[in-house]
């Protein structure tokens, strides 16, 4: 258990290898013992990290292992959470429809708990479905309802990434004052973080706020975010010693998109 709390603390921290390392001894000692709720507790933590890393296999077994454990055990609520983790994994598959039917199904089920954490992301995640298939109007009720949650229950960090998402949404509407509004403020609240705080996808909020910057003509402004967007990505992917986990990285469209937006500032 203590192994698996240093993997929860490496995750927080956006120390992934870290985390890894202390969860697959963790993981080993359980299964030497048999121990199921350790077992799954691993497995689902090692799920989100992989996820960071965006390998879509190992995501997968990871997840589908906890969220059978956990039903195995007759904790079907503690499944949702390694059940929604799978549902991204369709997402990056471009399995949408599999994907939405596993976060609509969580966000359900987190509603009746009032498991706050848990509907805050799958309202993302539908509003990120959403917006993949072109249904703006429904990711906007997403999104909105993912930061009002969030807002309300004072989860800082997950606000700046659904401030970031509704950025994306506005210039997908041909909103782009509108968009740079949505992002500068998740650029302040990041930036008036206190500094213990990790928050996710720190790159991806560096770059739509270029994205919008550039949409309202500061192209200027626009490349030095940029520029943080490409160097941030840079610095997550330093731990990371298996050359294919890196190469992967690299593919993930938004990220390979912002490595494209750096070369073109260099020529």
């Amino acid at each position: 258990m203590c192994l698996s709390g240093l993997g929860i603390v490496g995750y927080n921290l956006g120390e992934i290898t870290y985390a890894l390392r202390h969860l697959n001894r963790a993981l080993e000692l359980s299964e030497g013992h048999g121990d199921k709720p350790s077992m799954a507790r691993a497995c689902y933590i090692s799920a989100i990290c992989w996820t960071a890393f965006h390998q879509a296999e190992r995501t997968e077994f990871f997840a589908k292992r906890a969220v059978d454990m956990y039903n195995e055990m007759g904790l079907t609520v503690t499944a949702y959470r390694p059940l929604l983790v799978l549902g991204g994994v369709y997402h990056l598959r471009w399995e949408l429809d599999q994907a939405e039917a596993i976060y609509t199904q969580s966000f359900t089920e987190a509603r009746k708990t009032r498991d706050v954490w848990l509907e805050g992301w799958a309202a993302q995640f539908l509003g990120r479905a959403a917006i993949d298939r072109g249904e703006l109007p429904k990711a906007e009720h997403y999104f909105k309802h993912a930061y009002q949650l969030r807002h309300e229950h004072g989860e800082i960090a997950n606000e700046i990434s659904d401030l970031h998402w509704l950025g994306r949404l506005r210039l997908a509407q041909g909103q782009p004052q509108a968009a740079l509004a949505h992002t500068r403020q998740a650029i302040h609240q990041l930036e008036t973080l206190p500094t213990d705080f990790y928050v996710w996808e720190v790159a991806d909020v560096f770059f739509g706020h270029a994205q919008a910057l550039a949409a309202n003509g500061d192209a200027d402004a626009a490349a030095v975010y940029f520029q943080r967007a490409h160097a941030e990505l840079l610095r997550f992917a330093e731990q990371i010693d298996d050359p294919s986990v890196r190469a992967s990285l690299f593919a993930y469209p938004l990220y390979a998109r912002i490595v494209q937006a750096w070369q073109t500032l260099q020529t």
